[in-house]
């Protein structure tokens, strides 16, 4: 049994203009000094732009930093350490914003609270403290905003064009990196660690060329979100690349990729959007990538490619058995499958490898990703430097991909 107020450091509310407060150790509050931060960022940018926050310690607020305004543009964040609020980093409606080399974290006061991986919905039975208290600040936040809402972000990013987020430590919270309705914006070569519900999610909603790439991503309980797949009144083509990040999650816990359905809008037609997703490398957890129970409802994600993936995960693909009798759910070939193996998909392609019962890292602890010299993932990927043709769908080089980018007869699978 995890004890409740063992590691809820303290819970507050305000009702008719007093503030209730109660603190797991049972303290007077009165006897404490008491702050509370007005509406907003610690520092704010509105509207102004070619501003750098540099070495800055940036502790609570609604939010450490707030960048807003579509006059909001070229304003740098960099080597700031940013802590608590409900969102350390909130860009909106901003262009051409970095977000760099920060140590981004939610912390605590309660030196108990554990965030990461829990688990997953079908695991039932006896579960550790460790997994109890990752569970508990899951479960706190979403007491509070309900199932369909989050109140921690690491970053979030809504609106605006060209920003940039990379070489950051995202750690300790509830969701590392949210991305959305946004145009060319790259998240890449962060650490995203310890995240009860997901380390970086994509809401599909007008989002255009969006790059998600060399990204490390730990311990979290689901590591990549594609949100809302069929997002409603989306008339424009939407775009995203997730390549080339490594997945780690202890034995048996927590999911690495997971396509989610909108459930108001499985019975009408939308357009589909494209997802590519290749050269990553998913280790450990309990399921490598899985899809919502509502991705056969329109003929599955036809538009999505996933080619050149190492999957060593006790289940590689979970999908329902209405998913796998789709013919071109999708592309999916070229992928290094453990665990149950290679699917009986009609979708599954021939030039997967299965690895039933094999796996490639010890999961017991964040492994490096590089491949056994005698890996049968080595030179049998895919060249994505030049056009391409699968199961009857030509493609274009994918981003990311240069001439040159392996040696020998052909690319190895999974993540470099």
């Amino acid at each position: 049994m995890v004890p409740y107020w063992g590691a809820v450091g303290a819970m507050y509310g305000c009702k008719d203009g007093v503030l209730y407060i109660h603190f797991g150790d049972r303290a007077d509050p009165n006897a404490k000094s008491i702050r509370a931060a007005s509406k907003g960022g610690g520092v704010e940018i509105v509207g102004q732009s070619w501003i750098v926050l540099r070495h800055l310690f940036v502790q609570g607020g609604q939010s450490c930093v707030t960048i807003k305004g579509p006059k909001a543009d070229h304003n740098v964040v960099e080597n700031c350490w940013l802590v608590n609020a409900s969102e350390r980093v909130s860009v909106l409606n901003a262009a051409a914003t970095v977000i760099r080399n920060n140590d981004i974290t939610a912390d605590f006061s309660s030196d108990k609270c554990v965030t990461g991986a829990w688990g997953d919905e079908e695991q039932g039975g006896n579960i550790t403290d460790e997994l109890g208290l990752k569970y508990l600040f899951y479960a706190e936040y979403k007491m509070f905003f309900g199932p369909n809402s989050t109140s921690d972000y690491g970053n979030h990013l809504s609106g605006g064009t060209d920003n940039e987020v990379h070489g950051n430590r995202v750690s300790r919270g509830g969701q590392g990196i949210h991305v959305s309705q946004t145009t060319n914006t790259r998240i890449h070569h962060n650490t995203v660690e310890g995240m009860s519900s997901i380390g970086i999610i994509a809401t599909m909603d007008t989002v255009v060329n969006v790059q998600i790439h060399d990204n490390l991503i730990m311990d979290c309980n689901i590591g990549c979100r594609i949100h809302h797949v069929n997002e409603i009144r989306q008339t424009a083509p939407r775009s995203v690349f997730l390549y080339r990040n490594r997945f780690w999650q202890k034995p048996g816990v927590g999911t690495g990729l997971f396509f989610h359905y909108h459930d108001k809008n499985d019975a009408k037609p939308y357009l589909h959007p494209h997802i590519s997703i290749y050269h990553n490398s998913f280790a450990g957890g309990s399921r490598g990538a899985q899809l919502s129970a509502y991705a056969d409802r329109l003929g599955g994600v036809p538009n999505a490619l996933v080619v050149n993936n190492a999957f060593s995960n006790p289940v590689p693909i979970y999908t329902t058995s209405r998913f796998n009798h789709l013919d071109r759910a999708w592309t999916f070939d070229y992928n290094w499958l453990g665990g149950t193996g290679k699917s009986a998909a009609v979708w599954c392609g021939p030039h997967n490898v299965d690895a039933k019962g094999q796996t490639i890292w010890d999961t017991s602890k964040a492994p490096d990703t590089a491949l056994p010299a005698n890996s049968k993932a080595r030179n049998t990927g895919l060249d994505l430097s030049t056009p391409f043709e699968l199961e009857g769908r030509k493609f274009p080089p994918m981003p990311g991909m240069e001439s040159g980018y392996f040696t020998g007869a052909g690319p190895d699978i999974g993540s470099p």
